[in-house]
């Protein structure tokens, strides 16, 4: 993974975490369900904030490292367990795509950014963004 890879990562899931934070403002699905989601969202973007922010993005073994971490991490929050039924499957997609590229597998790319649309469809289907 090149550098710029890295950083479009983590930027995926900033922009996924902002998306995913306004369901907390609007609707669509349970409430509690929702709430829940955006508290894991909100507690991985930090722990990935920290991670990315050591991470000489020259260098694609490091790059993997800290993709394994948002891995790790993304398990530890819950993230996918606590994803609303309507984007569930996509958020195991997207999530798991952390753990292939941190394997240095990067054959599912195209898997993975229809996931991430998935939940960015959802998001303003169901947020009004």
């Amino acid at each position: 993974m090149t550098a710029q890879g890295g950083i479009r990562a983590f930027a995926a899931i900033v922009a996924t975490a902002a998306l995913v934070l306004a369901a907390c403002d609007g609707g669509g699905g349970s409430e509690e369900v929702i709430a829940e989601y955006c508290e894991a969202v909100e507690e991985l973007e930090a722990r990935g904030a920290e991670i990315f922010s050591s991470v000489d993005q020259d260098d694609p073994a490091a790059i993997r490292a800290a993709e394994g971490e948002i891995a790790d991490a993304i398990e530890e929050v819950g993230l996918v367990d606590k994803a609303p039924d309507e984007i569930q499957d996509d958020v195991e997609t997207y999530s798991s795509g952390f753990r292939a590229r941190a394997r240095g597998d990067e054959g599912e790319q195209e898997a993975i950014a229809a996931a991430e649309e998935g939940v960015l469809a959802f998001e303003e289907e169901n947020c009004g963004n």
